[in-house]
Order: structure tokens, then C-alpha cells, then sequence
């Protein structure tokens, strides 16, 4: 066996912890792909020794926050800081130069007023002056990195969905989530799109091998990279965390968030408030269901952080319009929860309910399957690769006519089946972290 060690780009685990205070799914998957990876390598003996390392220098401060991943024996940082010390060119070495040159525009400004109508062109150049130095600070971290590989025979390189850049003389890895920015321009952001677009670029022309994390995106990534190596390796989901994180009661969590919650009374949607959810039209459907009196006693409780476009005060403001309160609406909208808050009202609940447009994975779906909750969600093909067997799907463009027929007629049926217990096996850790693991490894036979 070659020995090859692996490094990951994370610089979405840094960005979660330390800007958005969230995790998502990309930073569920990279996350658990790497606690998994490294528990696979140790269980087996294997040699291999992964490292943690972002093309970000400015991020590397918020390495303390994985701690975790810290605390295992064959995962180690590779913190450079955002400025590593070296000579560019001229005679004096680069923060040198460039405080210089800082120091020296700001004085103009203020020692010389007749000055002030080239204040543009003064603008211009300040900006061209840190455009420079960030650009040669980063090809300095760019070769510290290099370096660094070689020195510790780091041949495989996996990198981020927003962190990637491309090393000689190693396997290049990039994961594919989804193609939802080509596929579904109008629910990103254009910052979203251009990154991708490079992401894509990138891929065609650097990249040796491709994960994604559905057999739905593995045939959309084969259009695109039709000569490219690709391997689909699910997310990882963990069944005895989940099921170990459920047992808070309802009592504990209705005092503590101070709503009332009963078991088998409400059905909930958690995720980010974003326009491919589809939020707003699962909040009107329900709120003219409840006012039929078709489920009455119902609530339907929404859990998740604001995305873009202001989903989350867009719901609000239905509601208060429709119902003039927040308070006795039926719908009910919180924040982000602890985990176990989070399973604990999942377990409890009537249903899950996920009406996306698009989607390349699901945590949500394969966590209520775990639950054994019934699972009410859009028919997309994502989700019915992942999804249960006994699950409900509908039309997402049709949301307010096929929903109210599950949720008032279909549901009362539901039971679970155990062949759809055995699906789960998919998404174990030990199964996806050798499958990752003989996907590097099939580089090197």
C-alpha cells in the first residue's frame, strides 16, 4: 500500500463557526467526513494522517473552535498565520513595504488639503496597494502550503466548496453537492453563481477525482464532466447520535421556549429560511387548512436561521397580515436549536414536512426516517433516492392542492417498514468513511 496522507480544505467549518453562527449541510458533510475518515484510520491501523488547512489566511484564527476534530490522533492543522514571514522582492520585505506605502498615502491626506481633488485617484491607489498585498500574501501562503504537502507526503488534497486551488503533483478532490446554481439560477445568489462557475472551471480543468453525495448529482456532474472520475459517497448520518440526542421532553422544551407542544400535535420544517424551501407557500397552505378547521388542532413548527432574500420576516409578515398576531398563530417560527431540542421535537412529531424545489442531499429526510416520523416532502429525485419508502411526496409547484390531500387523508396510513430500516445502512460512518477512503486509495492502484 502507497502511503498517502490527506488533506482538507475547511474553510466552510470555519466560516460556519466563526461569521454564521449555523451549520449547514456542506459543513455537516465535511465535518463528518472528517471525524469519520479519522476514526476509520485508527480502528484499521492505517498509517495515513490527515490535515486541516484553509486557502482563507484570515480564517486560521478560528481554528481553536474545532476542537473536537482537534482531539483525535491522526488529524493535525496546519496553521501558517495570515501573514508568514519571507522576502518578495526589493529591499524591503513585504509588510515592511507595504505599511510604508500605507503610511505614506494616509499622510498625504492630512499634511496636504490642495491634495484633496486627487482624492480618487489617491482612493484608487490605496485600493491597488492592498489588492497587491493581499495577492502576495496569499501566493506566500499558496507556497507555504506546497511546501508543507511535500514535506509530509500530503498527496491527496480535498477541497472545499468555496476553498480550492490547485496543487502539482497531487490528487486533486472536490465535492459536488448539487448543480443547483445552473439548474436553478433564480433560488442564489449572484456571488453564489460566480463561485461555482470558478468551482466548475476548476473542476474541468484541475481536478482528478469527484465526490458527490447523491446518485441524482452523480448522473448531473457526468454531463458535465463526462471524462471525469466520479464516485458517488453519501453523507454520513449518524443513527445512534441521533436517536441518543432525542429524549428531551416536550414538557422541558415548551417551558423553556415557551410554546405549547404536544406529541403527535404539530409538524415541523427545519432548515435555512432561503427562496428554494419553499416556505412561504407551505405556510400559506397550512395557515387555509387551519382556517377550514381541517387541522385545527395542528401547528406547524418552523426551526432555522434567516438565508437571503428575507424568507424569514417575509413568513412573519404573512402570518401577522392573514392572523394579525404571531402569538396565536398556529405557526409557529423559531431559531436554531440544539441538537437535542431540535430530534427531540422531530421524534415527537406528526411529520416532517420539506417542500424544496431543489436539493442535492437531505439531512432532514434521512433524520426522520431514523425517527421513524413520517416524511411529507417534494418529489424531487434527490428525495426519492434518500427518502423512505412509505414517505408522501408532492409536486412542490402544487404545493397548496397535493399537501392538503396527504396531510388531511394520506397520512392517517402511515407505518413504518423495516426494509426501509436497512436503507440507513447507506449513510452509516463506518460505511461512508472506508468508501471515501477507497476512493483516495484508488488513485494510487
Amino acid at each position: 500500500m502507497i502511503k498517502f496522507n490527506i488533506a482538507f480544505e475547511v474553510t466552510p467549518l470555519l466560516d460556519a463557526n466563526a461569521l454564521l453562527g449555523t451549520k449547514s449541510g456542506i459543513y455537516r458533510c465535511l465535518y463528518n467526513q472528517i471525524k469519520s475518515l479519522s476514526l476509520f484510520l485508527r480502528e484499521n491501523n492505517l498509517p495515513h494522517q490527515i490535515f486541516l488547512f484553509t486557502l482563507s489566511p484570515h480564517l486560521e484564527i478560528y481554528f481553536d473552535l474545532l476542537d473536537e476534530l482537534k482531539k483525535l490522533q491522526n488529524v493535525n492543522l496546519i496553521h501558517i498565520g495570515s501573514n508568514p514571514k519571507g522576502e518578495i522582492s526589493g529591499s524591503l520585505n513585504f509588510s515592511e513595504r507595504v505599511n510604508l506605502e500605507l503610511f505614506f498615502e494616509k499622510d498625504i491626506y492630512k499634511k496636504n488639503k490642495p491634495l484633496f481633488f486627487f482624492k480618487k485617484l489617491l482612493s484608487r491607489s490605496y485600493k491597488l496597494t492592498q489588492t497587491m498585498a493581499k495577492k502576495e500574501s496569499f501566493i506566500r501562503h499558496l507556497d507555504y502550503l506546497d511546501s508543507f504537502f511535500n514535506q509530509n507526503q500530503i498527496r491527496v488534497i480535498h477541497h472545499s466548496e468555496t476553498g480550492f486551488y490547485f496543487f502539482k503533483n497531487k490528487k486533486n478532490i472536490i465535492t459536488f453537492h448539487d448543480f443547483t446554481p445552473l439548474t436553478h439560477p433564480q433560488f442564489h445568489q449572484e456571488e453564489t453563481k460566480t463561485i461555482f462557475l470558478r468551482k466548475m472551471y476548476f473542476t474541468q480543468r484541475y481536478v482528478d477525482g469527484i465526490q458527490t453525495v447523491s446518485s441524482s448529482t452523480e448522473k448531473q456532474a457526468r454531463k458535465f464532466f463526462p471524462k471525469k472520475i466520479i464516485k458517488t459517497v453519501y453523507n454520513i448520518v449518524n443513527k445512534e447520535e441521533i436517536i441518543k440526542k432525542s429524549t428531551v421532553s416536550l414538557s422541558t422544551i415548551s417551558k423553556t421556549l415557551k410554546i405549547n407542544l404536544k406529541p403527535k400535535n404539530y409538524f415541523v420544517f427545519y432548515g435555512t429560511f432561503e427562496p428554494r424551501k419553499n416556505i412561504i407557500a407551505l405556510i400559506n397552505t397550512f395557515l387555509d387548512l387551519h382556517s377550514k378547521k381541517k387541522l385545527f388542532n395542528h401547528q406547524l413548527i418552523l426551526i432555522g436561521g434567516e438565508g437571503w432574500l428575507n424568507i424569514k420576516e417575509k413568513a412573519k409578515g404573512i402570518i401577522i397580515d392573514r392572523l394579525y398576531s404571531l402569538e396565536r398563530s398556529p405557526v409557529k417560527i423559531l431559531d436554531y436549536l440544539s441538537d437535542e431540542y431540535l430530534f427531540s421535537i422531530l421524534k415527537n412529531s406528526a411529520g416532517l414536512i420539506y417542500p424544496s424545489f431543489a436539493e442535492g442531499f437531505g439531512f432532514q429526510i434521512v433524520e426522520a426516517a431514523i425517527l421513524k416520523v413520517p416524511i411529507i416532502c417534494s418529489e424531487i429525485d434527490t428525495f426519492r433516492e434518500i427518502a423512505p419508502s412509505t414517505s408522501f411526496f408532492f409536486n412542490p409547484e402544487r404545493i397548496s392542492q397535493e399537501l392538503k390531500e396527504i396531510l388531511t387523508r394520506k397520512l392517517k396510513n402511515f407505518s413504518p417498514k423495516d426494509s426501509d430500516e436497512k436503507k440507513l445502512e447507506r449513510f452509516s460512518p463506518k460505511k461512508v468513511a472506508k468508501e471515501l477512503f477507497d476512493f483516495y486509495q484508488s488513485f494510487f492502484i
